[in-house]
This record gives C-alpha cells, structure tokens and sequence, in this order.
C-alpha cells in the first residue's frame, strides 16, 4: 500500500510539474509581449530597460523558465500588488481556506450520503429523479458560479451573513 501511495505521489508531482510547466509557455504565448509594455508612455527607455533587467524578462524564455522553476521550488512566489509577499498571504489565509474546505466537505459528503439512501429506499420515482437530477446538476455545476449563487442567496435574499456590501 505504502509503495502505491509513493507511486502516486510520485506520478502527481510530475502531472504538476508538467501542468505548471505548460501554464507558463501558454501563458507565453497568449501574452505576446512583457507587461512592461503597458508603461511605454511613462517609463523612458531606460527606465523600461531597467524594469525588464530587475524581473528577468530581458532574459531568453529558456533562462525565464530556469529562473523562475527555481523560485517555485524554492517557495519564492513573488510579492502581490501591495508589496507583500505572496507566501505570507497564502499562510494567513490558509486556515480560513482549510476551514471552508473542510467543513464544506463535511456538509456535502453527509447531506450525499443521506440523499443517496433516500433515493435507494424509495426506488424510482418523483423524488429520486428531482434528487438524481437536483445530484447531478451540482455535482457538474462551474464551482465559481455556484458559490455566487449560494453567497448571493444566502447573504442577499436570506439576510442570514451580514454584508458589508450592502
């Protein structure tokens, strides 16, 4: 069993590397020239030359590539607009994100569980095609959506969260 799990690890660690790798000549080339390009009216020459010196980006894509696979390993994933590093934000929203993670989990696999008996007991009919199909068009659902639609109820239409949106 050990030997299957290390196999798996194993296999999915390559999968994300190659994913991560793919991600970064896509993104190459979807975005033909450096984001430097956006400051060509307020940045002189030289200033732009020196931006692109500071990040790398004068560099062959092949050297980009090296760079920046060896900032990754080494857990160095940049500073956000703000100025912070992006690991400290990972790490102070972690917990939160484990949290929901877990609990929605949680909620999901015992609510399924439950649903999946009712279903099973009653054998066909209204309501085991409402569930199976209610199941089934969650489980397909584009999850980004989904949570607008259950924050936008709950929050909006339930008034159950306070917003400070409002």
């Amino acid at each position: 069993m050990i030997r299957y799990l290390a196999q798996r690890a194993f296999s999915s660690l390559i999968a994300l590397f190659l994913f991560l790798t793919l991600i970064f000549f896509l993104s190459q080339l979807i975005i033909p020239t450096d984001f430097t390009t956006q400051f060509a009216m307020t940045l002189n020459r030289d200033a732009r030359a020196k931006l692109q010196h500071e990040l790398g980006i004068d560099q062959p894509l092949w050297q980009q590539y090296l760079n920046w696979v060896q900032r990754l390993l080494h857990g160095n994933l940049g500073t956000s607009f703000g100025g912070r590093p992006v690991t400290e934000i990972f790490r102070e929203l972690l917990p939160y994100t484990l949290l929901v993670f877990f609990t929605g989990t949680a909620i999901s696999f015992s609510l399924g569980k439950w649903l999946g008996q009712v279903v099973a007991w009653r054998g066909p009919g209204l309501v085991s095609g409402i569930l199976t199909f209610s199941a089934v068009s969650l489980y397909t659902t584009f999850p980004p959506w989904l949570t607008f639609l259950v924050t936008y109820f709950f929050a909006r239409r339930l008034i159950w969260f306070a917003s400070p949106h409002r």
